[in-house]
C-alpha cells in the first residue's frame, strides 16, 4: 500500500496490494476499497458475488442499483463486463456526496484500459450532471464534500450495452419501482460513519427492490448488520471474502 498526494486535505490517494488504486478519506479514517486490492474487492464482492457477472455470460439483461458510486470502480468493471458478454445492464447508482472529476478519472484511467470510451462517457454523464442546478452551486462554493441532496439524475449511455442513471442524494430518499432490481451493490461507508444505511429501516426499501432471485451484494457481515437483514425479510448467506477479508455476504428475499 503506497499513499499518493491527492492535493486535496481530507482524501489521499493509496495504491493497493492488486496494483489498483483507490482512496483514503482521513476524516472518517476509511478507504474506498480494500487496500489489499481495490479491483479484486470490486470484482469479487461486487460483480461475482451478486449474480451479475453469471447472468451476463447467460445474456440476461440485469437492472442494478448500486448505493455509493464512489469512485466508479464497481459500475465501470460492471460496464465492461456487460460490454464484453454482449448483454445490456440498466444501472442506478445514488452517491450522496460525489467526488471531485480529478479522483474518479484518475481512478478510472489508472484501473482499465486508457482511452476506453466507456471512460470517456462516465466522465460526459459525471459533467452533465454537476450542471444540475444543485450540483453547481455546491461547485460554486468550493465544498467538493458538500451534499447534493435533490439534484435532478442524469441517464447516459455509456457504451452500446450500458445505460446509467446517477443520481446525487440520500440513498434513502431514493425511490424505485417494487421488485425492478436484480442486484443491489451495497457499497455505502461502513455503519461506523454511515449508520443509516445499514438499518433496519433501510434494509426493507431495498428488500422491496429486489425481483424474485435478485441478490444484495456487500463486504459487511457485522452481527447487527445480519440481525437487521433477517429482521427485513432477507435470507444472508456467508461468502469467502477476498484476500485481507475473511468473509463477506449476499442475501436474498426470505422464501
Amino acid at each position: 500500500m503506497v499513499k499518493l498526494n491527492s492535493g486535496y486535505s481530507t482524501l489521499e490517494y493509496l495504491r493497493t496490494d492488486d496494483g489498483s488504486l483507490t482512496l483514503r478519506d482521513t476524516i472518517k479514517n476509511e478507504t474506498f476499497h480494500s487496500k489489499f486490492g481495490a479491483l479484486a474487492e470490486s470484482r469479487s464482492v461486487f460483480l461475482e458475488n451478486s449474480g451479475v457477472l453469471g447472468r451476463l455470460r447467460r445474456n440476461q439483461p440485469t437492472r442494478i442499483f448500486e448505493i455509493g458510486f464512489g469512485t466508479g470502480m464497481n459500475f465501470m468493471l460492471t460496464a465492461l463486463a456487460a460490454r464484453e458478454h454482449c448483454c445490456s445492464i440498466n444501472y442506478v447508482a445514488v452517491e450522496n456526496q460525489l467526488l471531485p472529476d480529478e479522483f474518479i478519472s484518475t481512478i478510472l484511467k489508472d484501473t482499465f484500459p486508457c482511452g476506453d470510451k466507456s471512460i470517456e462517457a462516465t466522465e460526459t454523464a459525471i459533467s452533465q450532471l454537476r450542471q444540475k442546478p444543485s450540483a453547481a452551486s455546491d461547485r460554486e462554493t468550493g465544498d467538493h464534500r458538500s451534499d447534493s441532496e435533490g439534484c435532478t439524475p442524469v441517464c447516459y449511455n455509456i457504451n452500446e450495452y450500458t445505460r446509467l442513471t446517477l443520481l446525487i442524494q440520500d440513498a434513502q430518499q431514493t425511490r424505485l419501482p417494487e421488485q425492478s432490481i436484480d442486484a443491489i451493490y451495497l457499497d455505502a461507508f461502513s455503519s461506523k460513519n454511515n449508520p443509516q444505511l445499514w438499518t433496519q429501516e433501510h434494509l426493507k426499501q431495498l428488500h422491496s427492490l429486489l425481483s424474485d432471485g435478485g441478490v444484495l451484494a456487500t463486504y459487511s457481515v457485522n452481527r447487527q448488520f445480519r440481525e437487521a437483514l433477517t429482521a427485513s425479510g432477507f435470507q444472508w448467506h456467508k461468502h469467502r471474502g477476498p484476500r485481507g477479508k475473511r468473509e463477506v455476504l449476499t442475501a436474498q428475499r426470505a422464501q
